[in-house]
Order: structure tokens, then C-alpha cells, then sequence
């Protein structure tokens, strides 16, 4: 379980087992005492521990604890997550004890990566910018920057079916064609160079 920082809202839930014999679930307990330790911190009793039983007949022995005191979940400056250690006691009842992650808020940290963090269309930007030289049209994808490239250094392309035509930088040069034996999956290509 994670508590955002600050949050006095929540619940942790435990079951109150017989001191004894560590099986037979406990109904209708009061006078429970708890402790709490946070990020390391000195055991401190809550000033008063809010604990109700859920529903002894369908769910017997089964209490929630309220977090309720901000001192709790009140992370320091510059902490990020910490854990928050609880000691819960009550006569007749095995000591219970339970360790939640209390964490700045998930949006707070979503914001922060978010400003760091690329996108893919800047990733893929810097990418072309880098290895292909293009630093102009942000709009560009990479597919069409090689498409480029190799028109400028291989010629065109043209696909008709099964026949591909592959010319020269001047657009009018046949290079060499190709045909596959299958347009949807080919086995066989055969390279056709110009005489």
C-alpha cells in the first residue's frame, strides 16, 4: 500500500488474531494502542486511534485503522518516499505490525518526468537531425527522410504488383528492376541489371 504525502484519509486494514494461539480472529476489541514511526523517525503513540471492526459476522476480526494524524504521512523537505512503520496492540490480540510507502503525489511526479523525458516524435527528430543531416520540416517522418536519402543517393522507386524499377538520381535513368514471385509474401526475387 502507498499513502500520498499528506493524505489523512486513508485506511489500513489488519486482522486481530487470539494472543495465544495466533488463529482464532478476535471480535469486539477496544482500547487499542498504536505507535508509528516515520522514515526512520521515533516511535510516537497516535494521540487517539480511530480503529473500527468492519463486520464481525461476515468478516470477523477484520479492523481498519484510520490515518488521521499528519504528522504520519508528512514527508520531510526534499523526500520523496518514505515507509511508515505501525505497531498495533490491544489486550487478548497478537501484536500486529505493518509497514506502508508514503510517496509525493503520483501527478507530481508524472509532471516532473514528463518536462524530462522526449517524446517519440522528438526522439525521432533528433535522430534524422543527427544521422541524416535534416534539421528543417519537424513535420517529417523518418520513413520519408530515408525515402529522401535515397532518392538523392540511390535514385527512385516505383513498385507496379510484383515489378519493382529502381533509377538514377535524374529520375529517368533505369538502374536495375526487380520482380518477386509473390506480392504478399515473396520466396524468390530476381535483380534485373540494364544491359
Amino acid at each position: 500500500m502507498r499513502i500520498i504525502d499528506g493524505d489523512t484519509s486513508r485506511y489500513i486494514y489488519f486482522v486481530a488474531v487470539d494472543s495465544l494461539d495466533y488463529v482464532t480472529r478476535e471480535t469486539g476489541l477496544t482500547g487499542f494502542s498504536v505507535y508509528y514511526s516515520l522514515d526512520g523517525g521515533t516511535a510516537t503513540a497516535m494521540t487517539t486511534p480511530s480503529i473500527t471492526e468492519l463486520d464481525s459476522t461476515n468478516m470477523p476480526g477484520v479492523y481498519a485503522l484510520a490515518i488521521d494524524e499528519a504528522a504520519m504521512v508528512t514527508l520531510g523537505t526534499g523526500v520523496e518516499s518514505a515507509e511508515l512503520a505501525l505497531t498495533i496492540t490491544c489486550a487478548g490480540m497478537a501484536q500486529i505490525d505493518r509497514v506502508v510507502a508514503v510517496q509525493t503525489g503520483i501527478a507530481d511526479t508524472v509532471t516532473a518526468v514528463s518536462a524530462i523525458v522526449p517524446t517519440a516524435e522528438e526522439n525521432a527528430a533528433a535522430i534524422i537531425a543527427e544521422e541524416v543531416g535534416f534539421t528543417g520540416d519537424t513535420d517529417r517522418t523518418l520513413g520519408k527522410a530515408i525515402q529522401d536519402v535515397w532518392a538523392a543517393t540511390v535514385g527512385s522507386v516505383s513498385f507496379d504488383g510484383a515489378e519493382g524499377s529502381y533509377k538514377e538520381p535524374d529520375g529517368t535513368t533505369e538502374k536495375f528492376t526487380h520482380t518477386v514471385d509473390d506480392t504478399e509474401r515473396p520466396t524468390l526475387r530476381v535483380l534485373t541489371l540494364p544491359d
